[in-house]
């Protein structure tokens, strides 16, 4: 049975749920582009276990509530996925899978009845496939480089180097603020614009780590308009990262209407156009994560928790508080923010959105299994069921800094932060979201030969050409209007 919608609480609106298909694999309510994120919990809680306080994961139901404070990676990701099928979360974030699946066998109620949920988890993970494969060749090279006694949080922690680079990173960002805010300087600004990226890199990185190792630097993605460090757990790590390009991936609609995937609108629409929408959005967020703040302050929220979404138009009032007009702090912070946005958005969109160029050599392979994205994408040819398989097709990674392995380790972590390095792994980052950046170069070359071994396509593109694909993804495609983004 398909839900046809999920009532929330408070009013009697019905927000329509994605219908099932062999690769739909979760519900997900279908509204504005800025949902509220505990109404899409409960649209997936209600599809997926009919509201129940369980935890579902390989259709078996499971009560975690005496475990929630002994969960090495912290409670706060157990209680956002309680009352939902939480197989690929599970699978995604314990490189050690056996000792997982010991751990959360002792809290066993009972199985989950043929046809008793609406959605669920539906890729397959198989002993002998690819995912169960890789992820146990990598926790053994992993554990062979940092040592076989090393428990797997500590394995799969930063480095002492990643969290030096992470330091500079936050410097960084800091420094070219303040010249900006004093100077009054239009290049300054946009110079700090570009030094946000380094900021997201260090917040994604640290975003699905455990609380206890990660502990503030996931908020160093606040810096960044319309990005809440909290509610991208649930928008990113806990959707995105698990259904890649699938109608269930909650960041699809930010590029997508309708579960069709591509940009829909019967008006063509521009490149030019397409970058003052992508940049007005952000510039949207950053008063909307104010609205946010503001909120759980008066709310009375936890600790400060209030805090973390101010930042975005905090920046604005520094501007002022240095002493320039409301009209130019207003200038230097729109260069800022449009700056970061325009500069990272190819990269960061166009490691899954990425048009084949008809003169690329594999451009005629491609184009023979009916696709016409170097990414897979929902509805194209092609899709499979094992999960580790899933993440790789609709992923493909750029070549900066990938294997500068010859610098000193700060440099290199530094350099790749900085330099947008953080989506040159974006295959292995998917597969181990847990996994820091900082120890992709151990398991690098056992994923690649066991993508061999599977004949798995992982790509590897230089990264211009990756940017031109995403710019003839945009080119190919239609996109919602500002005026009609409500809609969605």
């Amino acid at each position: 049975m398909t839900p046809q919608g999920v009532t929330f609480d408070g009013g009697a609106s019905v927000i329509p749920l994605t219908p099932l298909s062999r690769t739909g694999r979760q519900a997900y309510p279908q509204g504005h582009l800025y949902s509220d994120i505990d109404g899409h919990l409960k649209a997936r809680r209600t599809a997926e276990t009919n509201g129940s306080f369980l935890w579902r994961v390989h259709d078996k139901l499971y009560d975690l509530t005496p475990y929630l404070d002994f969960h090495p990676g912290g409670r706060e990701w157990l209680e956002r996925v309680r009352g939902c099928d939480a197989t690929e979360a599970f699978e995604a974030h314990h490189l050690d899978g056996d000792k997982a699946e010991r751990a959360l066998s002792k809290f066993y109620v009972r199985e989950v009845e043929p046809g008793e949920f609406d959605c669920g988890d539906r890729f397959t993970y198989d002993a002998d496939g690819f995912w169960r494969t890789v992820r146990e060749r990598c926790l053994v090279a992993l554990k062979g480089a940092v040592g076989p006694s090393t428990s797997t949080l500590d394995a799969t922690s930063a480095t002492p180097a990643m969290q030096i680079a992470s330091g500079m990173i936050l410097a960084q960002f800091i420094s070219t603020f303040g010249l900006a805010c004093v100077s009054g300087s239009w290049l300054a600004a946009g110079g700090c614009g570009l030094t946000m990226a380094g900021m997201w890199g260090v917040g994604h990185n640290y975003l699905h780590q455990s609380e206890k190792k990660a502990g503030w630097w996931p908020y160093a993605l606040n810096v960044v308009p319309g990005i809440n460090a909290e509610e991208f757990k649930v928008t990113h790590a806990l959707s995105h990262h698990l259904v890649p390009n699938l109608k269930a991936d909650y960041e699809s609609r930010f590029y997508t209407s309708n579960g069709k995937h591509g940009f829909t609108n019967p008006e063509p629409l521009s490149l030019r156009y397409w970058y003052m929408k992508a940049a007005f959005i952000p510039i949207l967020g950053a008063f909307k994560g104010a609205g946010t703040g503001i909120k759980k302050l008066v709310a009375g929220g936890p600790g400060s928790a209030w805090l973390p979404p101010l930042f975005p138009a905090a920046q604005l009032g520094l501007y002022r508080a240095a002493g320039n007009s409301w009209r130019e702090s207003l200038k230097l912070w729109m260069i800022q923010m449009t700056v970061h946005t325009l500069a990272f958005v190819p990269f960061a969109l166009g490691v899954h959105h990425n048009a084949v160029d008809p003169n690329d050599d594999g451009a005629e392979l491609i184009s023979k299994q009916g696709r016409s994205t170097y990414s897979w994408q929902e509805g194209q040819p092609g899709g499979v069921d094992d999960f580790g398989e899933h993440q790789v097709i609709s992923t493909i990674d750029h070549s900066i800094l990938s294997r500068q392995q010859h610098l000193p380790e700060v440099l290199v972590h530094w350099l790749s932060l900085t330099c947008f390095g953080y989506l040159n792994d974006h295959a292995l980052h998917h597969l181990f979201p847990a996994l820091d950046h900082s120890k992709h170069a151990i398991v690098r070359d056992v994923f690649e030969q066991t993508c061999r071994e599977f004949k798995v396509p992982y790509q590897e593109r230089g990264a211009i050409a990756m940017a031109a694909g995403f710019h003839r993804y945009v080119q190919n495609h239609q996109v919602v209007p500002l005026h009609s983004i409500s809609k969605l």
